[in-house]
């Protein structure tokens, strides 16, 4: 059965198709891009990271010892390497897998770390963050109802003045684009109504990748984008776990999207970005 076909069969329960990812690869490839080799997917993560600590720089962001963060979606825990980094006293990750849950818990003590959904009406969690992540999070829930239950609970979690930290591709028009079952990537325009809502405003918005991540196909994008999004998916899609490929290429893309990212948050730039958004002023609310 294809990997395709997997994540159809049981993305109809969100906890069991997460679990059985992690539960078979609980790694950096596991958690990501389950059609790309090792090192193109830790590759890819690090050019996550590199963004947010652009991020963090650009906006003074404090990632410090002082710093309460809820990471939602910890999966394997790259995340909260990066909070250990930064000696970064309380943590809380949050993910649907009971698989993160528990080996993240045996692996940091001295964090702590919660099994349930984001998108849940009961979420059991009741103390505000100084800085709320969800990476790659929020388009996988694809369901609208509980996308707009997400944003409440993140907005209630977060403490005046926080930050709110999320990625998505914010492709170009006003409709969503359904890439899989377990896939939805929705307007900037539809985040920016959703998050307005609960009176919170954007930012910044900070590309991540440029050409390293494999292209989205949709609606408002170049010919030539087009076209390269439709050469991985019928091509190179198929030989990127090959060895030799997924050790040579995947650098010399990494290397390449560094040049051509461009400085500041363009949201012209057709694949993943960051997005920060925190607690409107008060005379926005009035």
């Amino acid at each position: 059965m294809s990997r395709r076909l997997k994540a159809v069969q049981y993305y109809h329960s969100p906890e069991a198709y997460w679990q059985r990812r992690l539960s078979n690869d609980f790694s950096l490839t596991g958690a990501g891009h389950i059609n790309l080799g090792k090192n193109y997917n830790r590759l890819l993560y690090r050019a996550r990271l590199d963004a947010l600590q652009r991020v963090i720089s650009h906006l003074s962001i404090s990632f410090s010892f002082d710093t309460s963060v809820l990471d939602i979606g910890c999966g394997n825990g790259f995340y909260t390497e990066m909070a250990v980094a930064a000696d970064v006293r309380n943590y809380v990750g949050l993910d649907i897998s009971e698989k993160s849950v528990g080996e993240l818990a045996h692996r940091y003590p001295q964090y702590r770390f919660v099994e349930a959904d984001v998108s849940s009406e009961a979420l059991p969690l009741n103390e505000e963050f100084d800085i709320i992540l969800a990476a790659d999070v929020l388009f996988h829930v694809t369901d609208d109802f509980r996308f707009n239950t997400a944003t409440r609970n993140m907005a209630s979690l977060l403490k005046p003045g926080g930050h709110l930290i999320l990625s998505d591709v914010f492709p170009k028009g006003v409709k969503p684009i359904r890439l899989a079952e377990h896939v939805c990537h929705r307007p900037l325009s539809l985040y920016e109504d959703t998050l307005s809502t609960y009176a919170l405003r954007r930012l910044h918005i900070e590309p991540i990748f440029v050409i390293l991540h494999p292209p989205l196909r949709g609606s408002g994008v170049s010919l030539f984008w087009d076209t390269f999004a439709f050469s991985w998916g019928y091509g190179l899609r198929k030989v990127a776990r090959w060895g030799l490929f997924d050790r040579f290429v995947p650098q010399w893309l990494y290397r390449l999207d560094q040049k051509l990212l461009p400085k500041r948050g363009n949201l012209n730039t057709p694949n993943l970005k960051w997005l920060v958004a925190s607690q409107k002023r008060r005379t926005e609310t009035l």
